[in-house]
């Protein structure tokens, strides 16, 4: 049966069924290649780590007895390949093992603790709050830039976006502190646990993200003003907003859909300046303190948590980029 005047065919049964299969395969196919990144990642850096000198236990003031019972304590005593292969079993039981600075505290309770939700539910909780606000003005403001390029909302756009990547993220939150909450007294400058505690924390963690943000839609937006499918489509007459929001907007979000991947998992797990300047107990102190203090158990553990969540993001993006564009999911 010929399909009726003015509708569209319907779509052959077998061009779906290869659209199915061809998103499958991109799909396991990048599964398969973020799994064998994240075994990188612990491999090189469990190494790694074997070739710093012992931390806590290099002290002067320990005796050698009391040093190597530590170490025994810890499984150090044990030949690298085989404290390797039983760090793996390990963490496929998602036991990351124990703080050696902390003791008696094994890293996953560090990382999140039952007792009072601190650690990474705040720091997440940070991070997706600064995340949605980013994308929410990033894209927007990049957008309007793009659209009114030379007149005065470009340029405003231009500055701020200069701005938020120009200046350290430590002398944002100073500012932020000293005006809104010391000087104007409008907001609190400690915690994370109400909305109005999460204002400043959110604005100062996510200026430099929207500025990047801004900057790349903004040239997105400018670079797609002269494509051939955007003259073609003024060519039939369509309305300047069916333009932006069908074709231009849409085209334009890709490289955007390109970087969120390290910027969400960064965001999603803070940043050690804007929880200590804010004193919100999540996951930053932690790390800087396990690198200060050479603890292997929490340093193998936040580096595999961070790395696991950068590469998470970037698996997302790439399927997502998938869909959004054939062309990168049938590219061999």
């Amino acid at each position: 049966m010929s399909a009726l005047p003015g509708r569209n065919p319907p779509v052959p049964a077998h061009a779906f069924r290869g659209y199915t299969q061809d998103m499958a395969k991109y799909i396991l196919r990048r599964i398969l290649i973020s799994i064998f990144t994240i075994f990188v990642l612990i491999t090189v850096t469990f190494f790694l780590m074997k070739m710093i000198p012992d931390g806590l236990f290099s002290d002067p003031k320990m005796s050698e007895e009391a040093r190597q019972r530590m170490r025994a304590l810890y499984g150090l005593d044990k030949p690298v390949i085989e404290q390797y292969f039983i760090y793996i079993r390990n963490l496929l039981h998602l036991d990351l093992g124990d703080s050696i600075a902390y003791p008696g505290r094994s890293v996953m309770t560090m990382i999140y603790d039952p007792a009072t939700g601190n650690g990474l539910p705040t720091s997440m909780r940070l991070g997706l709050c600064s995340l949605v606000f980013s994308v929410l003005f990033g894209v927007g403001m990049g957008t309007v830039a793009g659209l009114n390029r030379g007149k005065i909302w470009d340029k405003v756009v231009i500055l701020i976006a200069l701005v938020g990547v120009s200046v350290p993220s430590f002398l944002v939150a100073v500012t932020l502190v000293s005006v809104f909450g010391n000087i104007l007294g409008w907001l609190p400058t400690t915690g994370f646990s109400t909305p109005r505690e999460m204002i400043l924390p959110t604005i100062c963690l996510s200026l430099g993200t929207i500025a990047t943000l801004a900057r790349l839609m903004r040239t997105s937006i400018v670079e797609l003003e002269n494509a051939d499918y955007i003259k073609t489509a003024r060519s039939k007459g369509l309305k300047r907003r069916t333009i932006v929001f069908k074709h231009q907007i849409r085209n334009a979000l890709l490289p955007v859909v390109t970087v969120l991947g390290p910027l969400s998992a960064s965001l999603l797990t803070g940043t050690f300046v804007v929880e200590a300047v804010f004193n919100i107990k999540g996951l930053g102190g932690y790390f800087v303190e396990s690198i200060t203090n050479r603890d292997y158990g929490l340093v193998m553990g936040l580096t595999v948590l961070f790395g696991t969540f950068l590469v998470v993001a970037n698996l997302l993006v790439d399927i997502i980029y998938g869909f959004v564009d054939p062309r990168i999911r049938l590219a061999k």
